[in-house]
């Protein structure tokens, strides 16, 4: 749980949005997972990307996780 800032929406084309980003952001996340284009909007990638997040859709985290999974067995 975290506590979002009172802020400037970033994800102006769709505010209801905005919170995911914001958790993301203040929790400090690796990776935020979403199909939804709109975290593919340039003003979104650029606040990711600042606080060094990536954002993948659930076939590519779960590709990633299934590799570091394989990497940790061969370990």
């Amino acid at each position: 749980m975290v506590d979002l800032p009172l802020s400037t929406p970033i994800i102006v084309e769709d505010p209801d949005d905005d919170p995911i980003l914001q958790t993301a952001i203040v929790g400090h996340a690796d990776v935020l997972c979403s199909r939804d284009e709109i975290f593919t909007s340039l003003p979104v990638k650029e606040a990711c990307r600042i606080h060094g997040i990536r954002v993948l859709d659930d076939i590519a985290l779960r590709h990633e996780l299934r590799l570091l999974q394989t990497k940790g067995k061969n370990m």
